[in-house]
Formats: structure tokens, sequence, C-alpha cells
């Protein structure tokens, strides 16, 4: 079975730095806050993306995991079934198959 260590998640912070805005100046309390909440909305959709993308990773992996253990378990069943055919076979058949 392979084991597949994925990433944490990365944020970029670059786009999270201030940078001043027209509404910093602005007489309003709420309209000096409006460039405060999209900062903050910004930062929340990259962590978010940032989180769907590794989820998506860490989901491709599982499937890819259980795909290989599907494909081990049914090696595994069909070579008990080979080995439980050849033993009801009769023994002058079983000595010329070989």
């Amino acid at each position: 079975m392979t084991t597949v260590v994925t990433p944490a998640p990365d944020v970029e912070t670059a786009s999270l730095q201030y940078e001043p805005h027209e509404l910093d100046a602005a007489p309003s309390p709420l309209l000096r806050f409006l460039p405060v909440y999209e900062r903050d909305f910004r930062g929340h959709l990259l962590r978010a993306r940032s989180l769907w993308d590794a989820s998506q990773t860490r989901l491709r992996d599982a499937e890819q995991l259980l795909s290989e253990m599907v494909r081990t378990r049914a090696g595994a069943a069909a070579k008990g079934q080979t080995w439980a055919w050849v033993a009801l076979q009769p023994r002058s058949r079983r000595w010329s198959m070989r």
C-alpha cells in the first residue's frame, strides 16, 4: 500500500497586504471599513480555495489508494479460488497440469 502525504494548504499573503484605498479618507466610518471587509473577504476566499485544492488532492489520493486495495484483494481472492479449484481436481489431473 502506498502512503501519500499531502502538504498543508498554502495561503498567499501577498494579496492580503494593506494597500491604500480611496475610501480610507471617507467621512463615514462604515465607508472606511469597506476596504477592510474586502481584504478580509479576499483572505477568506484564498484560504477557502487553498483548502478546496488540498481536499481535492486528498480525495484523488484516497480514490487511488482504494482502487489499489480493491485490486490487491481481488488478486488474493482469485489466487485463493485457483488453489481451491486445483484442490478439488482429481489427483491424476492435478499432476498432469504441472
